[in-house]
C-alpha cells in the first residue's frame, strides 16, 4: 500500500473469547525505512536463531534444526558441526546468562536497524559483535526522542539507561520502541533486561571519553523553530569534513567522515551541514588545543559524524568550548566547562547560557539565539563595504556582472544555506550581511567574539 493504514479487527482466543486488535498497516516508505540495503532488505533469520532442538509433532522427534534441514540436503554445502556455530539463546533458556539472552533478543528484535550505517543505529545490536564494541554500556545516546546527556545503559541503573527506559514504553507513548508496530511491553524481555543491566560492573565499562551534547543554531538556515536542509536535499553536503581542507584542525578527532545513509535519509532529524567544534585553553582562551569536526542537524543538534554525541577525548581536565561554522561568527563559552566522563550539557541556543564577548549571537525571537551570518571569507567579520568584505563575494561568485543571476553549490558565499548564492531577489544572501551590520549604516563592522 502507498499509504499507512489502521483497522481494527476482532480476535477469537482458544476458550471462545474475544478482544478488539487495532493493527496498523505500514506503508511502503515506512517499510523501507527498516528493509534497508544496510540489513539486506529481507529482514530474515539466521544461522544463530536456527542452531537449536525444535520438536517436530509430525515425527514426535525433537531434533537441532540445522541438523534437520542438513539431512533433508536442503543446504547447498556441508554443515560445520552444530556445536562449532553461533547459538542465540532464548529468554526462558536459564541455562545462559541473562547477557547472552538480551543479546541474542536486541539481535533478533533491534539489529535491522541498530547497526553500522543502520537507521539511527546508536548501538550494535548484532548477536556477532562483543559487548565491548557494541556501544550499549555507558554509551551516549543519539536518536528521536533520546534526552540530552542520556546513556544507552547505565550499569546498576534501569531508569538511567535510555534501552530500559525506551523498551518498557507501551505502544502510543512518545519515545517507545520500537517505534513502529508495538502492541504490547514484552515483560519476559524486561525482566531479563533489568537482571542484566542491575549486575552490570560499572568499572568494567568506564569510558576514556567524556559525551558532549551540544546544541546551537544557525541563524542563515533558521526558519519557525529548526534549520531548513537545502544543503543535504539536494547532495551538497560533503561526505568529508571540510575544515581540514580550510586549515582550521589543531588536533582532529575520529576520521571526519560521515556515513552516506546519514545524509540521504528522510528523517524528523536531518544533516544541515558541518560544524567545528574547538576546545580552547582555561587559562588563555586564545590557545585552541583540539579541535573536532561535527555534523548539525535541524534541530540544532550537534553528533559526531559516525552518529551520536561528540566524544571528547578526555575524562579530566576544564576548557572554554567554541563552535565555528564556514560562513558564521563563532561563539564560545563565557567559562571553561569541566569534562569527568560524565555527559556534559551545552545548549548555544538557550539565551541563559552564559556566553563570551558583546552580543555573541543573535536573538531570532521565542527564546532562540543563533550564530549570526554573513562571514564569507572566515576573516572573523561580517562586512559590506571596504576592504576583504563579505558582499563583494557575493557578486563576484555569481559572476560580478548581473547582479540577478545564481550559482548553486556547497559555498562559502551561499549564507543562508539553500543552496544557492543570490544578490538580489527572495531569499537572497546579500540581505543578511546588511541586516547583521545594523541595516542603516553600511560601513558598520560586526565582529566575531571569539578571542
Amino acid at each position: 500500500i502507498d499509504g499507512a493504514e489502521v483497522g481494527d479487527w476482532t480476535v477469537t482466543r482458544a476458550d471462545g473469547s474475544s478482544y478488539q486488535q487495532t493493527w496498523t498497516f505500514p506503508s511502503r516508505q515506512q517499510c523501507m525505512s527498516c528493509h534497508t540495503s544496510t540489513a539486506g532488505h529481507v529482514l530474515g533469520l539466521k544461522t544463530h536463531q536456527l542452531n537449536g532442538d525444535l520438536f517436530y509433532p509430525g515425527t514426535g522427534i525433537t531434533a537441532n534444526q540445522l541438523e534437520s534441514w542438513d539431512h533433508l540436503d536442503i543446504f547447498d554445502q556441508p554443515l560445520p558441526a552444530v556445536d562449532q556455530l553461533r547459538k542465540a539463546r532464548p529468554l526462558n533458556d536459564l541455562t545462559a546468562s541473562a547477557e547472552d539472552r538480551v543479546m541474542a533478543y536486541l539481535d533478533a528484535n533491534c539489529s535491522s536497524c541498530h547497526r553500522p550505517n543502520g537507521v539511527q543505529g546508536a548501538f550494535d545490536a548484532r548477536y556477532s559483535t562483543p559487548l565491548d564494541q557494541k556501544g550499549l554500556v555507558n554509551e551516549p545516546t543519539i536518536g528521536m526522542n533520546s534526552p540530552m546527556g542520556q546513556l544507552v545503559v547505565t550499569p546498576g541503573d534501569t531508569l538511567g539507561s535510555e534501552l530500559w527506559v525506551r523498551d518498557s514504553r507501551p505502544n502510543g507513548v512518545t519515545g517507545s520502541m520500537p517505534p513502529l508496530g508495538k502492541a504490547l511491553v514484552h515483560d519476559a524481555y524486561m525482566d531479563v533486561l533489568t537482571e542484566w543491566i542491575m549486575t552490570l560492573d560499572a568499572n568494567t565499562f568506564a569510558q576514556d571519553y567524556t559525551p558532549l551534547y551540544l546544541k546551537v543554531f544557525l541563524q542563515g538556515p533558521y526558519a519557525a523553530g529548526e534549520m531548513g536542509d537545502h544543503l543535504r536535499a539536494s547532495g551538497l553536503v560533503p561526505e568529508n569534513d571540510p575544515y581540514s581542507a580550510l586549515g582550521l584542525h589543531v588536533a582532529p578527532a575520529g576520521d571526519g567522515i560521515v556515513y552516506p545513509h546519514t545524509l540521504a535519509g528522510d528523517l524528523e532529524r536531518r544533516v544541515i551541514d558541518w560544524l567545528l567544534v574547538e576546545l580552547r585553553d582555561p587559562l588563555d582562551d586564545t590557545q585552541v588545543l583540539e579541535t573536532y569536526g561535527a555534523l548539525l542537524l535541524n534541530d540544532g543538534t550537534v553528533i559526531d559524524p559516525q552518529g551520536g554525541p561528540l566524544r571528547i577525548g578526555t575524562t579530566s581536565g576544564s576548557f572554554f568550548v567554541a563552535v565555528r561554522h564556514r560562513n558564521h561568527l563563532g561563539a564560545m563559552t563565557a567559562q571553561p566547562r569541566t569534562f569527568t566522563g560524565q555527559p556534559v550539557v551545552l545548549d548555544l541556543s538557550d539565551p541563559d547560557t552564559p556566553v563570551h564577548g558583546f552580543e555573541p549571537t543573535v536573538d531570532m525571537g521565542g527564546g532562540t539565539m543563533a550564530l549570526w551570518a554573513g562571514d564569507g571569507n572566515l576573516d572573523g567579520q561580517v562586512k559590506y563595504t571596504g576592504s576583504d568584505n563579505d558582499r563583494d563575494r557575493l557578486l563576484q561568485a555569481i559572476g560580478g556582472v548581473v547582479p540577478t543571476q545564481t550559482i548553486g553549490g556547497y559555498l562559502s558565499e551561499d549564507l543562508n544555506l539553500d543552496g544557492l548564492v543570490k544578490y538580489t531577489g527572495a531569499a537572497n544572501d546579500r540581505d543578511l550581511i546588511l541586516q547583521n551590520i545594523g541595516g542603516s549604516v553600511p560601513t558598520q563592522v560586526r565582529v566575531e567574539q571569539l578571542p
